[in-house]
């Protein structure tokens, strides 16, 4: 991570006077009590805490940025006014700004599970996707669907249909059985080809919308399958039925106590597992649509 100017470079006086009157920023001087002043780098520190360095590149007239990413919740605000006072931009990678959508971890759910607003009959054997995004139309617009009818969830699915449901929390679902035929060629001539061109989609799809998540449930077949793809990376697919078994990357953290699990277990750490759709008011006070090939 870099803090630079889209064109041209610091100035050592321009470095130098953010060193000494940002807030987020102690030089090293200071931090080492000593008269001796020095601006080879500095300290990243925050109410208190130092979550790193900034090392100064003299050569280039940028900034190096050495904290860990598992802090950049409490620092991107710090280096988003570091990289203002200077003049410049917060580069999370050598040609990619700093986004907080797209760079920060995805916040966990909590969901409160004491009252019903439907019973989910339909929400069980399933296949679903779900996309870090809050706009149906562009979710539709890239799969090449469109809306074709409103409709409730708390009146049950059909499995031949595809359903947009509305944006919880930053995510938005589509549920159906036909979803493969939005993601695969179909003209498979295995199921592991089909699965790894499954793979290829979703990690293509994550380009566009951070995070991208499949999963598919039919415990009467003993079929479970999650898979998920973030900023333009496959992290991790599984699948497996009683005869086959697919595996795409290394078991995320996250889940490697649970794998191999049903794959709505591992919704509900990843998004929101459709099971508990019931619990959340806004899936049937708002609008759902049943979705059709354009």
């Amino acid at each position: 991570m870099q803090i630079r100017k889209v064109a041209g470079e610091f100035s050592k006086s321009e470095w130098i006077n953010v060193v000494e009157n940002n807030n987020h920023i102690v030089s090293i001087h200071e931090h080492e009590n000593s008269k001796i002043k020095s601006y080879g780098y500095a300290i990243l520190k925050i109410e208190g805490f130092i979550y790193g360095v900034l090392n100064w590149d003299w050569e280039k007239g940028k900034v190096d940025i050495d904290v860990k990413e598992r802090y950049l919740p409490q620092v991107y605000k710090a280096l988003l006014s570091i990289a203002d006072d200077l003049g410049g931009y917060f580069y999370y990678k050598s040609k990619e700004l700093f986004d907080p959508q797209k760079h920060l971890p995805i916040p966990a759910i909590d969901i409160n599970r004491n009252k019903r607003f439907f019973e989910g009959h339909d929400l069980d054997y399933i296949r679903w996707m779900a996309f870090r995004e809050e706009d149906q139309g562009l979710i539709l617009e890239t799969l090449k669907l469109k809306k074709s009818k409103e409709v409730s969830l708390k009146d049950g699915i059909d499995s031949c249909d595809i359903i947009v449901t509305p944006s919880y929390s930053g995510w938005i679902f589509l549920i159906g059985d036909n979803l493969p035929d939005s993601l695969v060629k179909g003209n498979e001539s295995s199921s592991d080809e089909a699965l790894t061109n499954l793979c290829k989609t979703l990690q293509k799809l994550s380009t566009k919308f951070i995070e991208v998540q499949y999963f598919e449930h039919h415990g009467k077949h003993n079929i479970d399958g999650y898979f998920k793809a973030n900023n333009g990376k496959m992290i991790f697919g599984y699948w497996k039925t009683e005869d086959e078994e697919f595996k795409k990357g290394r078991v995320p953290k996250e889940i490697k106590k649970l794998h191999p699990t049903s794959a709505h277990e591992v919704a509900s750490v990843w998004s929101i597992d459709p099971m508990d759709f019931i619990y959340l008011k806004e899936m049937v006070g708002e609008k759902s649509y049943e979705v059709a090939p354009i």
